[in-house]
């Protein structure tokens, strides 16, 4: 039991670990459980027979009834060939559980309000190739716009799955209050943005994921009131 446990870990470990293919995987498992079954020493018509269709349905119960060392050899390689199976069965669905994640998108670095620092992100169970990342910020009394620029409007995703991208390339953007990133495929042709009160449903509908983040302004007051919050300004008088 302390060895299944021991393989499934490393199994499940180079699954999430997002740096092989399936091939590489059903390697490893081949190779944890397969071969050390097939390493006794037996004869190769011996192996061949204990490996055969007809032996591998036989129960576990009836291994007691085998006395000579032969048939306790192929009973143990019957055992370890249920195991290994198993084990390879349930490798993979797990590689079909990781392959089916969704793609996600996350910012990890939020310049403060005011900065022109760059933006940076990174991509999650997606092929960086097959998509980009559109940037759109809010000013307030100047509404949403696309960045960092009209043409091109999309950021480009590393091979790693990181990105980053200028927002504050004019005007004043570095007053943004509110960032959103979409996930979108490298076919995305959507006009840009250029202002609107609220992000364009058609241009929201092109994203596999999306991640949002507000700044807040430091000269502005804030008061939290019945879920709200909300910004203080001075009246005249």
């Amino acid at each position: 039991m302390k060895c299944a446990q021991a393989d499934l870990t490393e199994v499940f470990r180079t699954v999430i670990s997002g740096h092989t293919c399936y091939s590489q995987v059903m390697s490893l498992l081949l190779r944890r459980t397969l071969t050390p079954a097939l390493s006794h020493p037996m004869g190769e018509g011996e192996r061949m027979d204990a490996l055969s269709a007809n032996h591998v349905a036989v129960e576990s119960k009836s291994f007691g009834a085998l006395p000579s060392p032969v048939g306790r050899e192929r009973a143990r390689v019957r055992a370890a060939w249920h195991y290994g199976c198993s084990l390879a069965a349930l490798g993979v669905l797990v590689i079909s559980i990781a392959a089916a994640a969704s793609p996600s998108i996350e910012i990890t670095n939020v310049p403060p309000f005011g900065s022109s620092a760059v933006l940076g992100g990174r991509v999650v169970d997606a092929l960086p190739a097959s998509y980009r990342v559109a940037v759109f910020i809010y000013v307030p009394s100047a509404g949403w716009w696309s960045k960092p620029y009209f043409d091109p409007q999309l950021t480009v995703i590393q091979p790693d799955g990181s990105w980053t991208a200028d927002i504050t390339t004019g005007g004043a953007d570095a007053s943004a209050t509110r960032i959103t990133v979409l996930l979108v495929g490298t076919n995305y042709s959507e006009p840009c943005v250029m202002g609107p009160a609220d992000l364009p449903t058609n241009v929201l509908a092109q994203a596999v994921a999306s991640a949002t983040v507000h700044r807040i302004d430091p000269s502005v007051r804030w008061i939290s009131f019945s879920g709200y919050d909300w910004w203080v300004k001075d009246s005249p008088g």
